[in-house]
């Protein structure tokens, strides 16, 4: 069993939407809102050793946020995006180093 330190990749995993969107809404420049990504992918890099140590924290953070707690719906969406990024040969998670 493995123990899920900080939640913190939700936050992290949302913030390229959260730029995309300050950005449609002229809040900032596009070298803003790729600054905010970079920022926020070194924040999580910081945090997790692994692909699948960020995807336990994001999805822990979607539980918390969504399932009032409990391991539901949001909870079963999550996992089931997790084992798809795991599993597939094509994946980013198989193929892009997090170091």
């Amino acid at each position: 069993m493995r123990i899920v330190a900080t939640a913190a990749a939700y936050d992290y995993g949302r913030a390229p939407s959260v730029a995309r969107w300050g950005l449609a809404a002229r809040f900032c420049t596009p070298h803003e809102a790729e600054q905010a990504i970079v920022h926020a992918g070194a924040l999580a890099k910081a945090a997790y050793g692994s692909w699948q140590d960020f995807c336990a924290g994001y999805v822990l953070g979607r539980v918390l946020r969504f399932d009032d707690e409990e391991y539901g719906p949001y909870y079963e969406d999550a996992l089931s995006s997790h084992r798809i990024l795991m599993e597939n040969e094509g994946s980013p998670w198989r193929n892009v180093r997090w170091n």
